[in-house]
Order: structure tokens, then sequence, then C-alpha cells
């Protein structure tokens, strides 16, 4: 062979081996989600800004479209590499995602076409049998890269790319990684929870009890943990009268709330408090079965108290209460908060003068915020000061409209939001001096035998309301086992408490945090629709927490 033909060989070898460039891919930064948001247009390499254990979530969506349709196509091998880090300084866990094909938007403004939204870990997706529901399947691959600093990393700023390969190609795309010194902490300083009903994965997991429950609720609340949110309602039982003294020791094995809850060991925030309807509204009772509520409601207080859960438990008395039962609960709660005084009562409901003595903390709907008619922000920041009550905001379907075409630029967990509206959500917290966020169900969509959280996204107006996990059954996903998995919305809020968190830090290092919030979110109708203004807060937060 003659040095031109094997020079010329050796070329094409290397140009076929050759990584993809990223200018051949759509990469989109920040945590934005394909098709919702505009790929990225800079040649730039991709910048990311971690703290110690904090993430950042970096998408691609290939060139062609997909070989075999109705199969997704799979994640071969995802790599990062940070030129002069240390071994393990930075990993990167890649998920392929599947997509739910929207003929219309939700609301006014919105992405239609194929959104995706459903998380499989590559590893889950090359195993045995795995497939997703063929209309789940995009027609051109999405990948997701979470890439997370080790909380031991060493600080400093690394060249380096992450490569991939799929469909017998490889890819790279650029990055430019900031570690810098400051650690997470392992407990936020804004709660969160989030519903979860037990019962409902279970039916939709296994049709029926099985005694592998516990097992499978774990694996939801690893994922939950994952995405810096604790989960409320994950009791199985309602003990009305304490065995041995301990309210919430009593119950079959595996059903105690104390139990679940050290197996969850929750290490974020907190969660509601176990309360059978019988135990409420004790003023329309009679004298006798007062006296057993009685009973019942210092026994939860001497329980909490025994296994010190005051300060990451609450009791979810009522869900968004009509004012026309406003007399008849402020009654009963008035007689409660007499007998266990030292739990906090949460309502989800604004302050109403009607309510006085009722809740201790206020639990808002960002809907009925800082608008006429109902109390001003000021009204919470002076209850708190006076009376040590405590504010919480949530999120509903209002924001989108829950049975007509209402739409509000509010924070929303809708699949075809951008992300900014689930990132900003944790915000609003930080905004307005909240104590926690909290959000009614994770797993709404798993209510009905028929239900499929893959398919059946509609509800109350909005696609994926009230469901942020998808279970991965035998059925859906052709799997041995049993498997949850997430929802792209949740990488979105991850985002946004690790945001406030890491403000919340240099507010106590004397930053002026409180003023660069405001100027980014004027009021809760108003704040960025794309991700990149957060992030460069968010770095500022963190080179202001560097050491001098």
């Amino acid at each position: 062979m003659s040095p031109f033909k094997s020079a010329f060989l050796l070329l094409l070898e290397l140009l076929v081996a050759a990584p993809a460039p990223a200018a051949q891919l759509e990469i989109y930064p920040n945590g934005e989600k394909p098709i919702v948001a505009r790929p990225s247009r800079s040649d730039a390499p991709v910048r990311l800004d971690l703290a110690r254990d904090g993430n950042a979530t970096i998408s691609v969506r290939l060139p062609q479209a997909a070989g075999g349709a109705g199969k997704l196509v799979l994640l071969d091998t995802a790599s990062l590499k940070l030129k002069d880090a240390p071994a393990g300084a930075a990993t990167v866990r890649a998920y392929v995602a599947g997509v739910h094909v929207l003929a219309k938007s939700s609301y006014k403004y919105g992405a239609a076409g194929e959104v995706p939204d459903i998380l499989v870990p590559a590893e889950l997706a090359r195993g045995r049998g795995f497939k997703l529901p063929r209309a789940n399947v995009p027609s051109r691959p999405i990948y997701i890269f979470d890439v997370h600093a080790d909380e031991k990393a060493r600080p400093g700023t690394y060249d380096g790319e992450l490569a991939f390969e799929a469909r017998g190609e490889s890819f790279s795309v650029p990055l430019k990684v900031r570690i810098y010194s400051t650690l997470l902490p392992k407990k936020f300083q804004l709660r969160t929870s989030f519903g979860f009903a037990p019962w409902s994965a279970l039916k939709k997991h296994y049709g029926a009890w099985n005694a592998a429950e516990l097992d499978l609720y774990a694996k939801y609340h690893a994922l939950a943990t994952e995405h810096r949110i604790d989960l409320h309602k994950i009791y199985l039982s309602l003990p009305t009268r304490a065995e041995g003294g301990d309210l919430l020791a009593t119950g079959a094995a595996g059903q105690r709330f104390v139990d679940l809850w050290k197996r969850v060991e929750p290490s974020w925030s907190t969660t509601d408090l176990p309360v059978a309807e019988t135990m409420k509204y004790p003023a329309t009772k009679s004298a006798a079965e007062q006296a057993e509520i009685r009973k019942f409601w210092q026994d939860l207080e001497l329980s909490v108290e025994r296994h010190d859960l005051k300060n990451s438990t609450f009791v979810y008395f009522v869900d968004e209460p009509k004012p026309e039962t406003f007399s008849k609960l402020a009654a009963s709660l008035k007689l409660i908060r007499q007998w266990a005084p030292g739990l906090t009562y949460l309502g989800t409901t604004a302050f109403d003068r009607r309510l006085e003595g009722a809740f201790n903390a206020w639990c808002v709907n960002l809907v009925q915020w800082d608008v006429p008619g109902f109390a001003r922000p000021d009204v919470y920041e002076r209850r708190r000061q006076e009376k040590g009550e405590k504010l919480w905001l949530y999120t509903s379907c209002n924001s989108h409209g829950c049975s007509g075409p209402q739409d509000f630029h509010l924070p929303d967990l809708m699949i075809d939001r951008p992300s900014a509206f689930q990132r900003s959500f944790a915000w609003m917290g930080l905004r307005y001096h909240a104590d926690g966020i909290l959000y009614y169900d994770t797993v709404n969509g798993y209510r009905e035998k028929s239900d499929s959280p893959f398919q059946d996204t509609f509800e109350f107006t909005g696609y994926g309301e009230g469901n942020l996990f998808y279970p991965c059954t035998p059925a859906f996903c052709g799997t041995e086992g049993q498997e949850a998995l997430a929802s792209f919305r949740l990488k979105a809020l991850r985002d946004g408490l690790e945001d406030v968190q890491l403000l919340s830090m240099a507010r106590a290092k004397g930053a002026p945090v409180d003023d660069w919030v405001k100027e980014l979110i004027p009021g809760a109708r108003r704040f960025p629709s794309d991700t990149e203004p957060y992030e460069k807060l968010k770095a500022r937060a963190l080179e202001s927490l560097e050491p001098r």
C-alpha cells in the first residue's frame, strides 16, 4: 500500500471516530427543557457553576431522526471529563427522555409537539426487556445529563467535556465548570412538603395490596429526597388511641408512623401527622366524644415530643376550606389548640379574620398572593413577629385555570411550562420570606385503575397536574421489577431549591440578597421565564460566599 493511501485511510478512520461537535447538537443548558425552550445559540462551552454537593442539568437533542420508529435510542456511554480535576470531583448521571405528544398547549404561549418529561436512567433503559409505550418515544432522541459536584471536590475552574455515545456515534459538549468551596447542607432552610398517596402508588404498581409495599414507597421517597423535596400523606394507618402511651408508635408492624418515618429517613424538611376525620371538629360533638378527642390530641402532642418531631411535622387539618365553613372550623381548632398547643396547624388558605386563632401556619395559594380581596403580604410578616405564626406558599391548578381558560404568570408545575415556572416556585419562598412551599400531590395520575400517567396527563386543564412521578411497571416498561421514574420537572424544582439555599446562606453572611431577588422578581406574577437569570444570581451568591 502506498504511503499516500495509508495516510488517507488513517485520516478517514480518525474522522469517523471523532466525536460530533456540539454545533451538530441541540443543547439546552441551565436546566432548560427541550422543545419548550430554544436551544443555545452560543458556540462557547456550557458554563456550570456548582456548589459542592450541587447539581446542574444539560439536555441534548440529537440532530437526525431516530432509526426504528417507536423504539428508544439508548445511550451506550456517558462520561464527564474535567482537565486537571481530581478523580470524582464531578460526575454525570444520564437519562433517556420520554415525551408527551401534545396537540395543543394547556396555556396561551405554551409548547406543543413532543415535550419531554419522562426520565429513564440510562442504565435502566439498557436493561433487559425495557421499553416505553410507543407514544412516549421521541422521533429524535433526547438525553438529559445531571452533573453533580462531589461534596469533597477541590474548588476551582475546570475545562472539560461531556462525552457520550449513542446510535454508534460519538458526541461531545464542551464545558467550563466552576466548583465553589461552599458545601450545600443536608437540611435546607426552606421547607418543602409535596403530597404522596401510598395506596394510589401501590395500586398502580401491583393492582392491589402487596407485601413489597414498603420497598416500593422507599423508592419514591429516595427519588423525592434526591430532588430535595419531602413528601406528606406518607402514613398507612390513622391511629385514634395510643397503645403503650405512644400514639405514633401504635399500629401493626410496618404501619406505625414512627417506623415509616425512620425507614424513609427524610433529610430535608417536614411532613404531616396522621389524624383521622373522627378526631376533628370537637365543637360539634357531645361531651363524651369531646373527651375522647381531647385525649387523642394530648396523646399526639406527647408522642410528637417523645420522638422529637415537633419541628418537622404539622397537622394538615383541612385542604382549601370554603368561607362558609370558617366559623365551624375556627371553633373546633381553638378547642384543639387548647389541648395540644405545641403542634403546628397548617391551613391552605389566606388569612381571614374569621379564622383568627385557628391556624398558626398559613399556606397561601400564590394566585391569592398580593392581590385585592386577600390579606396583604405585610399581614403575614406582622403575624410572624407578633404571634410566631408561619407562612407557607403553594401553587396549584389555579396557575393555569382549574376548570377553564384562566392563565396567570405564576409558578406552575405543568409539563408544557418552561423550567423557570417550576424553578421559580422555591424562589417565591425566598422572595416573601416563607417558611416552606407545598404541593398537594405527586401521584395524582395514579388514582384510577384506568389511569396511565404516560398517556392520561391532562387534569384540571393542565398537563401533568398533581403528578411528578411515573410508575415503571412490567406493563408500562417491560421491566421484571417495580421502579419509579422522575419527571423533568423535579430537576427544575431541585435547581430552584438549591438556588434558594445558597442565596439564604449568602444573606446570612451579609450579602444584600433581598435587593437582588426583588430586582429579579418584582412580584409573584413577574419573574423571568428563562433560567439564565436564576443561574447568574446563583453564581453571584456562590461568589459572595467564597473565602476572601
